[in-house]
């Protein structure tokens, strides 16, 4: 019954998730090589909520409209919903009238706040599965100045990026999510807040070889709070208590609005240069090539074949030497008087003396029955609760290196599917195991102490069965 509640449970969210459309995708209209590429048209107030019911507006009353190719600023003190106008530009929230011109629908470049880094090398996580093109490649490397960055990696750009980025610093993980998000040569490019996490020096840097000059033509749309950017931008808006406060040119976002709370105008309101004083950057072309790159994550281990006696051992230890003996004793003494209740039988008559003895037999049995199964069940309780323990003990004295090898998925595995099948599983199958052993043996000897010649017919069928045991149990435990 348990397995059917479960699979009906699955099939119900499988089909919610299903049934449910791609958000943002059918905002983003296609337009083939017309003018207006690239343009974005947003109007309304956005909304997480899915009614009106579970939550209001995040932002009022918003009427946006961003001309092709144009560079945007997006400032505004914590919390003000720079997050929430660009995940309404994506068409991730409701309450919007949305219209993006791109190439094709839905192709938009985003950078978030919290770059999104996979488990595979630099280079896999620049291209995400786009064709590799050296010379666009470089290019895009040197303008999101990675470069310095990758001639202290081991191996190059084929140095593999612990899960989530772990193995990067914040700043690496920005430039390394800015430099995906212009590889993919769309025609909206819109980064939230990209460059907090970039240093002063490598902030010029980016902002003036990607955003000024790799990206120029394409419209982007960028939050910060970097004043020593905003002169560059075609246009700011400031946002202030889920609200569109001012929407200009810098020179009029000087002189009417004044500074934001976090954020400061330059006093002079002229454009400073922030080129100067860059890093100088060498060439990779004459560089030797990196070694071969070992992997950072090691391929996770698959036990084959038969269960090694010590890992039962280690089990029936874990619950405690007193409870086994216990539960082993009376699921052999619970057989023992099933056996011997076949024996009385053969010789029972209607009397009355025989027949309470008979009963005493089988609620001794009956009894001896319940004390093996409760010991037994507490037997699994207390393995699986000090194996969990201790696991959970190794794992919270494990070093920083471990988390960075480890990916998230196996510990989830080892922590919910495993201590699962320990929990239900494992102390099941022992209990069933040990009374049907000692039922099996039982059965044995009664068959052999009614006639001894069956003993020769017995062992060479045991024998026969433990090694088809034996043989047939590493394929069969491959395949599950």
């Amino acid at each position: 019954m348990a397995i059917f509640v479960q699979a009906a449970v699955s099939i119900k969210r499988l089909n919610a998730y299903f049934k449910q459309t791609a958000a943002g995708l059918d905002a983003h209209a296609e337009c083939k090589g017309q003018p207006l590429e690239g343009a974005i048209s947003i109007k309304g107030s956005p909304t997480w909520a899915t009614s009106a019911i579970n939550g209001g507006p995040v932002l009022v009353n918003v009427d946006l409209n961003v001309r092709a190719g144009e560079l945007v600023a997006i400032v505004g003190p914590t919390a003000s919903g720079k997050t929430s106008l660009l995940c309404a530009i994506l068409g991730q929230l409701n309450g919007v009238t949305l219209d993006v011109q791109t190439a094709a629908p839905g192709r938009v470049s985003y950078a978030a706040q919290a770059p999104w880094i996979q488990n595979r090398s630099v280079r896999d996580n620049i291209l995400l599965g786009q064709a590799y093109e050296p010379k666009r490649y470089e290019r895009v490397v040197a303008a999101c100045g990675l470069e310095q960055d990758l001639r202290k990696f081991e191996y190059g750009d084929m140095t593999e990026v612990g899960e989530g980025g772990s193995t990067l610093s914040g700043g690496q993980r920005a430039r390394l999510a800015l430099a995906r998000a212009a590889y993919a040569q769309t025609n909206v490019y819109v980064l939230d807040d990209i460059f907090a996490a970039i240093d002063a020096q490598l902030c010029c840097v980016v902002f003036t070889e990607l955003v000024l000059q790799e990206l120029a033509g394409k419209t982007r749309i960028i939050a910060t709070n970097n004043k020593a950017m905003l002169p560059y931008f075609d246009r700011i808006v400031a946002l202030e208590s889920g609200r569109v406060a001012f929407v200009g040119t810098y020179e009029e976002f000087y002189g009417k609005v004044g500074p934001l709370p976090v954020l400061t105008a330059n006093p002079s309101g002229a454009r400073p240069d922030i080129r100067q004083n860059l890093p100088a950057r060498g060439g990779r072309h004459d560089e030797e090539p990196p070694p071969l790159p070992r992997p950072l994550v090691e391929q996770e281990v698959i036990a084959v074949g038969m269960t090694q006696t010590k890992v039962y051992v280690r089990y029936l230890l874990s619950a405690g030497g007193w409870t086994m003996i216990i539960g082993i004793a009376f699921a052999a003494l619970s057989n023992g008087l099933t056996s011997y209740t076949s024996i009385y039988l053969s010789t029972f008559s209607s009397s009355t003396s025989e027949l309470i003895a008979y009963t005493g037999i089988s609620l001794s049995q009956a009894l001896c029955t319940l004390v093996a199964s409760v010991f037994l069940t507490l037997l699994s309780f207390g393995a699986s609760t000090s194996l969990q323990q201790r696991a959970l003990t190794c794992l919270m004295n494990a070093p920083i290196s471990y988390f960075d090898t480890t990916l998230s998925g196996r510990l989830l595995n080892k922590f919910g599917r495993d201590v699962d099948i320990i929990d239900s599983m494992l102390g099941v199958n022992f209990r069933s195991f040990v009374m049907t052993a000692f039922g099996l043996l039982a059965a044995v000897v009664l068959i052999c102490f009614g006639d001894a010649i069956m003993a020769l017919i017995v062992l060479p069928i045991i024998l026969a069965y433990i090694f088809l045991q034996v043989s047939l149990n590493c394929p069969r435990t491959r395949v599950q």
